[in-house]
């Protein structure tokens, strides 16, 4: 990831999580979007809301190119917890990242995670670092299934978002991968029971 294109895709990113919220719609991204876009497995309200969002370093709000590291003063969840307290004071939002974390780890991680959160909508954004190690997408996406079914069987609303595209040079093969993960996601949120819409191109 590239830091000056960072700042402003987070930022889109918490709003269209915020709109999720509010309407309760599955926002599924264009297959050539360069943000990530969320798909949501269960409907929500306006009421007030405790979000775990949980994730890899695209949610803590840090990353690492090669020796370089790089960190968002403002993570997607901290411009998210300031929207959402705009429409009610007592929504909150816990960030529960954890940077390079791929999606077999996210599993084992997530129940610890959710336990004593108090969170009733969990926003999962993972599998980036699955994708550059070139997993098969069947296994990212079921790992997220997982995540997804967990959350589900907790009577937590889960809302998953599709892997962003990367500035990548020709010929890199995770060009591909992503998209055929992120359709698999999409397929996938469906199958739990989402609507869905498609966003505006980035």
């Amino acid at each position: 990831m590239r830091p000056r294109a960072g700042v402003p895709a987070v930022a889109v990113l918490a709003r269209a999580f915020v709109v999720l919220l509010v309407t309760g719609l599955a926002a599924v991204g264009c297959g050539k979007s360069s943000r990530s876009s969320p798909t949501a497995p269960t409907g929500t309200s306006t009421t007030s809301r405790r979000i775990l969002a949980f994730g890899d370093s695209l949610t803590l709000g840090i990353t690492t190119t090669g020796d370089r590291t790089f960190s968002v003063s403002r993570p997607y969840p901290t411009i998210l917890g300031d929207l959402l307290r705009t429409l009610n004071r007592e929504s909150s939002t816990l960030n529960v990242g954890v940077g390079g974390e791929v999606t077999m780890l996210g599993v084992s991680r997530f129940p610890g995670a959710m336990a004593g959160s108090g969170a009733n909508v969990v926003l999962i954004l993972e599998g980036i670092n699955d994708v550059r190690r070139l997993l098969p997408a069947d296994l990212i996406v079921a790992n997220l299934r997982s995540m997804v079914r967990t959350a589900k069987a907790q009577g937590v609303v889960a809302i998953i978002g599709t892997i962003p595209r990367e500035r990548l040079s020709p010929g890199n093969p995770t060009g591909p991968l992503i998209d055929e993960v992120n359709g698999q996601i999409r397929a996938m949120a469906a199958q739990e029971g989402s609507r869905s819409r498609t966003s505006s191109r980035a």
